[in-house]
């Protein structure tokens, strides 16, 4: 990550549409300016696909915490954690924190089930 050409290798962050008027026309229209997949991607590739809030505390120790605000209620947030939400990919948790409404798409978390899916 820290590399200076990896940005351009695998970039975090892509517009939907093409120059400032595409993204302004987006939000105007209510959609978002920029690619949810695009970060998901990255956050995959930096994170692992099947990394879990448990792993990471059993693997390192780490209790690592993330903040997520429901879409469709801004006053409702959620602390993901290995306590709270042991099975939850972490990837997913990352995206759906970045999910601010207009910019991003709204995301839904991921969890790793028992058949590792």
């Amino acid at each position: 990550m820290f590399d200076p050409e990896f940005i351009f290798k695998l970039p975090m962050l892509t517009f939907l549409s093409k120059g400032w008027w595409g993204a302004i026309q987006n939000q105007l229209n209510g959609q978002p300016i920029l690619c949810s997949q695009t970060l998901a991607r990255c956050a995959k590739y930096m994170i692992g696909e099947t990394t879990t809030f448990g792993e990471i505390y059993l693997k390192y120790g780490w209790n690592l915490n993330i903040t997520v605000t429901d879409f469709s209620n801004a006053d409702e947030s959620r602390l993901l954690n290995y306590l709270t939400t042991p099975n939850v990919l972490v990837w997913s948790a990352v995206v759906a924190s970045c999910a601010i409404p207009g910019m991003f798409d709204a995301v839904d978390l991921m969890m790793l089930t028992d058949d590792g899916h």
